[in-house]
């Protein structure tokens, strides 16, 4: 016995209808972070012919971004947010008296607290 088609069932219309509909109907999928994508990514480090990366270095960094994850969330200043462009970028080096879910490598290195130290929280160093 042969198994049955859904279009021989159906007909393509409303296979082809059901599809349309499914795509219309949908949501857009939205992401945390919201802004200008060049504010933190580049394609191959150059705009009109300028470095892209935030030190001005021609060689890229990982992950097609303008710096590593220091430059945009370790700004090490008193707030746990820092404005960059349109994006608010949570800090995880600061010496304010609030920390963030993700802790503060403000410990590790002495910012914060009785001195510099590995043991005193995750260290993203060597990523």
């Amino acid at each position: 016995m042969a198994p049955l088609s859904i279009t021989r069932h159906w007909g393509s219309g409303h296979l082809y209808m059901t599809c349309l509909i499914g795509v219309l109907w949908s949501t857009a999928a939205s992401g945390a972070i919201q802004g200008i994508c060049y504010d933190c990514h580049t394609m191959h480090n150059s705009q009109d012919n300028a470095a892209m990366t935030f030190d001005g270095s021609s060689t890229p960094n990982n992950n097609l971004t303008r710096g590593n994850c220091y430059g945009c969330h370790a700004r090490g200043g008193t707030s746990p947010t820092v404005n960059l462009g349109t994006d608010t970028m949570p800090q995880v080096m600061h010496s304010g008296a609030t920390d963030l879910a993700g802790g503060n490598f403000g410990y590790i290195t002495g910012l914060k607290g009785s001195g510099a130290a590995d043991n005193k929280g995750h260290n993203i160093g060597d990523l």
